[in-house]
């Protein structure tokens, strides 16, 4: 794995399960990863006060989103 030196460096984890030749996956809408990437962007660029810190706002350097998980 390289340093991120510019731009940001985004990771996606998740667990694949098989379910027969019936599965397809959904196409992608038209346009929906340079929306995301807009959005991701957006993010990334716009400063944010802290709730417990008296400095100027400064710019995310993380986002996280937490996911749910119904164990079998």
């Amino acid at each position: 794995m390289k340093p991120v030196e510019a731009g940001y460096r985004i990771t996606l984890t998740y667990h694949l399960l098989y379910g027969g030749a019936a599965m397809r996956p959904a196409p992608l809408r038209r346009g929906a990863v340079e929306r995301l990437c807009a959005s991701v962007d957006a993010y990334f660029s716009t400063p944010v006060q802290s709730l417990y810190s008296t400095s100027a706002p400064q710019r995310p350097d993380r986002l996280t989103y937490l996911l749910d998980h119904e164990y079998t």
